[in-house]
């Protein structure tokens, strides 16, 4: 595999890994790295420049789609927030 084949394919895969898809990018680095295939720095440039490409993605998807509209528990939600603060957000997994 030449450096810029291993480049391309983590930065893909860093870039599907920082979006809603599965991916082992973590694996793939450590895999790379450990092959001594392309230098430590381009790697990590590499990977960086994958996930941040894949977070602005899924910032760009989140502001083009509509608005849901609001359920029922939102009020209630807003409540708790208001009252109890960004504490409660530590348990907000719990309800569904």
């Amino acid at each position: 595999m030449s450096d810029a084949l291993a480049l391309a394919s983590l930065l893909g895969s860093s870039f599907l890994s920082a979006t809603l898809l599965p991916g082992s990018s973590e694996a793939l680095l450590i895999a790379l790295l450990l092959a001594k295939k392309a230098s430590v720095y381009s790697l990590i440039i590499a990977a960086s420049v994958g996930n941040t490409l894949g977070g602005l993605t899924n910032i760009f998807l989140g502001r083009l789609l509509p608005l849901k509209r609001q359920g029922r528990w939102h009020d209630t939600a807003i409540t708790w927030l208001n009252r109890l603060g960004p504490a409660v957000l530590l348990f907000s997994w719990l309800c569904r």
